[in-house]
């Protein structure tokens, strides 16, 4: 299968049909709104639980363990570094 390359076009991008069909935009959408959703419930339950102390609670995550604060912070000195 040979890949088309996307196209500058007048006020945005045009992408080749194939790429990504129209409707999966939709799921798409779909999961960035029920992610979000989940974040949200997350702070909501930790800030009813622990009050103030949200950002110290200690968690672990993938190979990580550390507060809530301490990972935020290392994992935005990463995004920067990568530009």
């Amino acid at each position: 299968m040979e890949w088309k390359k996307a196209a500058t076009v007048e006020g945005g991008i045009s992408i080749p049909e194939r790429w990504i069909y129209l409707r999966y935009y939709e799921v798409f959408n779909l999961l960035f709104r029920i992610e979000n959703a989940l974040r949200v419930f997350v702070f909501i339950v930790l800030k009813d639980h622990l009050r103030e102390g949200w950002a110290e609670a200690h968690v672990i995550a993938d190979d990580d363990q550390g507060t809530i604060a301490s990972l935020a912070k290392k994992r935005l000195s990463q995004s920067q570094s990568f530009g």
